[in-house]
């Protein structure tokens, strides 16, 4: 079964005091997958047994307790996403009865989900995190939020300042959250305020700058898709 929590026994404040007491490594607050695996692949060599207990039986003993729990939410997170989210679409927000390519609807789909990725999930991750407040209804309908993502954001831009602690630092995370906020205002205000290609005289030049311009922000894009994630 899935699990998603926002509060795991390995992380609580009863694991950071038996990992002080065990004098094993402190665990990052924040870190990129590849950065969370060379954490965990250190933590077990060094000490395999504070790894285990701290990391793997406390949270296998969360999961026990809390099946009945986990039941309940695997249902609710099903019927979210099948029915509200509808993760399964991509969001053009295309203009609804008219044809479009498919070279339109690629672009269009994976920059709707990158503003959506911005407004709601990283939106959503602010109020949790740093405002201690979540949406109106809770977590079945997050508000979307321009300012609350772009807050996020910017303040992940900022985890790889030298001057803070190398538990606290995230290099990474950094570079992607700078590389969202480029690719997210270029969506927004650049390519939305372009002037059309065919109100200048030579409209096929514009139209290929245009297209050789999107399909470069397009392989961005996919250069950070593993850095896509909440």
């Amino acid at each position: 079964m899935y699990r998603s929590r926002s509060n795991y026994w390995s992380c609580s404040v009863f694991a950071d005091w038996l990992r002080k007491v065990l004098k094993s490594p402190s665990k990052p607050q924040y870190a990129t997958m590849e950065e969370w695996n060379k954490w965990r692949t250190n933590f077990s060599k060094s000490n395999s047994f504070t790894y285990w207990l701290v990391e793997e039986f406390l949270d296998e003993v969360q999961n026990k307790i809390m099946f009945p729990a986990d039941v309940f939410n695997e249902i609710r997170h099903y019927i979210r996403n099948r029915f509200i989210d509808k993760l399964q679409y991509l969001p053009t927000n295309l203009p609804k009865g008219e044809y479009y390519d498919v070279r339109e609807r690629l672009l269009c789909g994976m920059f709707g989900t990158l503003v959506d990725f911005v407004e709601i999930e990283k939106a959503h991750m602010h109020l949790l995190f740093h405002c201690n407040r979540r949406s109106v209804l809770g977590n079945w309908i997050h508000v979307r939020s321009h300012e609350d993502g772009m807050k996020y954001l910017e303040w992940e831009a900022t985890l790889d300042d030298p001057a803070l602690p190398e538990t606290d630092r995230s290099v990474r995370q950094a570079e992607v959250a700078r590389e969202i906020i480029e690719l997210y205002k270029w969506w927004k205000d650049v390519r939305a305020n372009r002037i059309s290609p065919y109100d200048f005289d030579n409209w096929f030049e514009i139209e290929e700058q245009y297209n050789k311009e999107e399909e470069a922000m397009m392989i961005r894009l996919c250069k950070i898709r593993l850095g896509l994630w909440t």
